[in-house]
């Protein structure tokens, strides 16, 4: 039976202003207050009403989960969302949109993010080269749009599987 996706609409950073590689540094003088500030309300867990964490999965290593804290409490809400975010120009950070996507979790979504967590400069400099640096075994150059599939197929298992933390409360 095929599969119903819903659409979502990203604006995807073009290529060109990917130019630097990645290392992890602090922001300039100029932004250092800002990211400050939006570091802290993600480590809060974001402003929604089901505080939010950045989590891996050993059974999804490709990709970084961000989910209310308290996932019974979110689920007596109503079945939680599920969201498979891909980054644009190919960049395989799951944390390159956590300020945003810690968000988006907080107001009772599950987020499944293409590619592990990278160093933290991702979070907030914008001329960054996914492929700057050499792959890994746990870190491919790209992420790739299979990616997206593989983020719905694993929270549909575990909303089935019983024992999960996510079962029956994911509204696949």
């Amino acid at each position: 039976m095929p599969r119903l996706m819903f659409p979502l609409v990203l604006a995807l950073a073009p290529a060109a202003l990917l130019a630097q590689p990645v290392t992890d540094e602090a922001p300039p003088a100029e932004m250092a207050q800002q990211v400050a500030q939006a570091t802290a309300l993600a480590e809060a867990g974001g402003a929604g009403p089901f505080k939010a964490d950045m989590v891996s999965d050993p059974a999804l290593p490709t990709h970084t989960i961000y989910r209310p804290r308290d996932l019974a409490a979110a689920s007596r809400v109503g079945k939680l969302p599920i969201v498979a975010w891909g980054n644009g120009a190919c960049a395989n950070y799951g944390n390159r949109f956590r300020y945003f996507l810690t968000e988006v979790a907080s107001r009772g979504y599950l987020v499944l993010a293409i590619g592990p967590r990278g160093p933290q400069v991702v979070e907030w400099k914008t001329d960054i080269t996914p492929n700057a640096a050499p792959a890994t075994a746990d870190r491919a150059h790209y992420s790739y749009s299979a990616q997206l599939g593989d983020a719905i197929d694993w929270a549909e298992a575990e909303n089935a599987r019983k024992g999960s933390p996510y079962y029956g409360r994911l509204d696949t």
